[in-house]
């Protein structure tokens, strides 16, 4: 192998540019404005799935519990459903999709005051 070659090789980073080029593509990099990440304000809370002892949705159950948790816009602001206590492997898709309508739907009507 040429030397002069085995040098170029060893003496550029993985993009082919020299160390110093890196260290300048770095620090610009780190110059650039950043968005600022504000997380949402207000209450969040995880909601456990209302299952019977053979694993259905108990909905009027489910939707007792959505209510309860927005409280008519006093409480909660945030939702969170369908596995989030621990039981995500225990419940098929289509009680997770039942789970997300019936959050959707409670919070509308909060929403529209109903």
């Amino acid at each position: 192998m040429n030397p002069s070659a085995a040098r170029s090789r060893t003496s550029t980073g993985a993009r082919g540019l020299r160390p110093t080029a890196l260290i300048g593509a770095a620090s610009a990099r780190l110059r650039r404005p950043r968005s600022r990440y504000l997380p949402p304000s207000g209450l969040s809370i995880p909601l456990v799935t209302i299952l019977d002892r053979n694993g259905h949705l108990i909905a009027d159950e489910q939707r007792s519990l959505v209510r309860y948790a927005i409280q008519q816009g006093a409480g909660a602001d945030i939702l969170f459903a369908a596995g989030t206590t621990g039981e995500w492997n225990r419940i098929d898709n289509a009680t997770r999709q039942a789970v997300a309508q019936i959050v959707v739907e409670e919070c509308s009507k909060r929403d529209r005051g109903a």
